[in-house]
């Protein structure tokens, strides 16, 4: 285990989602997310779908989020072209 170095944990919203209506899975979820980070390891939350879902994967401990409520998903080109200034880009 110690040999692997991930550099992010995904919890899809099957794993998630439940915790929500739960306190005690709430616990053993927020125990994972909180065990990755202590190893320096982000974790994401995939499947958010609303405010409520952001705010309850935020308060677990998720670093980034993931679902159709923050957009579609996109190609590593589309995403390049969003955030990376026109005056920066490598030529083709």
């Amino acid at each position: 285990m110690f040999a692997l170095r991930p550099e992010l944990v995904v919890l899809g919203a099957e794993s998630w989602r439940p915790a929500k209506a739960d306190p005690s899975e709430a616990r053993v979820v927020g125990s994972i997310v909180q065990a990755a980070c202590s190893l320096g390891v982000r974790v994401v939350a995939e499947g958010v779908a609303t405010a409520v879902e952001r705010k309850f994967t935020r308060e677990l401990g998720c670093a980034l989020l993931a679902g159709p409520l923050l957009g579609p998903p996109a190609s590593a080109s589309t995403w390049s072209r969003a955030v990376v200034p026109r005056d920066r880009r490598r030529p083709r």
